[in-house]
């Protein structure tokens, strides 16, 4: 795929499949980014159901962020919402990242009351907000072109943090 010769994928994919060979969730988001590259949602699509459908596979919040970001790169809005949706149902334990995606796609989206919403689920959760925690909200606002909430939202970064690099 780094060398763009989707083609290449396409085979080898057929190949693992006509072969037996399980592929792992590694190699079904190299597919469907592969099928988008190509410039089909449809197949990129198709893959994803492969994907769904396929029971040796854990699918988790990971293969949704880059269906989002796929959609999101076609201006396809509402179904990366939809991705978004599906992304918050797949989040396990404490794990801070999927949070940091999810402020970042809904600000590229323009969904000011989503990333508000996010956000403030993420401080319920997590006590401690690391730096990318702001600077990932932040980042969101500024997208949006909304200064004024990136700003507060700086200056509360600023006077919760002992050391951090602004």
């Amino acid at each position: 795929m780094n060398l763009k010769d989707q083609e290449k994928v396409e085979a080898l994919v057929s190949e693992m499949m006509q072969s037996n060979i399980d592929l792992d969730l590694y190699l079904y988001n190299i597919w469907i980014s592969s099928r988008w590259s190509q410039g089909s949602i449809e197949k990129m699509e198709e893959a994803f159901e492969k994907l769904i459908f396929d029971e040796s596979v854990n699918l988790n919040w990971t293969t949704h962020s880059t269906m989002a970001t796929l959609y999101i790169k076609n201006s396809r809005f509402d179904k990366a919402e939809d991705c978004l949706r599906n992304i918050e149902t797949l989040i396990t334990g404490r794990d801070r990242i999927p949070y940091h995606y999810l402020l970042s796609h809904y600000g590229i989206i323009g969904k000011k009351e989503e990333v508000k919403r996010i956000w403030e689920s993420y401080k319920t959760i997590f006590p401690y907000i690391p730096n990318l925690g702001y600077s990932a909200v932040i980042s969101s606002f500024i997208r949006m072109d909304d200064i004024e909430e990136a700003e507060l939202l700086y200056e509360e970064w600023v006077s919760m943090k002992t050391s951090y690099d602004p």
